[in-house]
């Protein structure tokens, strides 16, 4: 059993490891199957793999593919996801409309560059606006 960490799981796409001499080796599907943000092996696996991190591989898609959960889905996007991403939307362009933004730099010479960057004071406002939205979405790290 391995664990994925980015859910919610919509399919595996392909797993695969390290043999004792180092070729990769695809697993046959059968071998294997999902349950919620597990992979679950049968006889698909070696005993004798690779010793290295990355010995097993798990090629797999996540997120919200609008097929109730009952279904067989991962759901619709949650509302506190799509409401994050209103206003993350809605508050860039006032800032872009105000001018609420400060020159980082500026190339003058040939045709010329400038770069802006948002006050810090208004990076820490989205980033608590959008944390405290997603802090029950995200997969801490392990």
């Amino acid at each position: 059993m391995m664990r994925l960490t980015f859910g919610p799981i919509i399919k595996i796409d392909q797993v695969s490891f390290l043999d004792g001499s180092d070729a990769e080796q695809i697993v046959d599907p059968a071998a294997y199957r999902l349950a919620e943000n597990y992979a679950y092996f049968g006889e698909g696996l070696p005993s004798r793999t690779a010793c290295a991190p990355d010995a097993v591989r798990i090629r797999y898609r996540a997120g919200y593919d609008g097929v109730a959960v009952s279904g067989g889905g991962t759901g619709e996007v949650p509302a506190n996801v799509k409401l994050a991403i209103i206003m993350e939307v809605q508050y860039l362009q006032s800032v872009l409309a105000t001018g609420d933004f400060f020159v980082r730099s500026e190339e003058v010479e040939g045709v010329g560059v400038t770069t802006y960057t948002v006050s810090e004071a208004a990076e820490r406002v989205i980033s608590a606006r959008r944390g405290a939205l997603l802090q029950n979405l995200m997969v801490p790290a392990l």
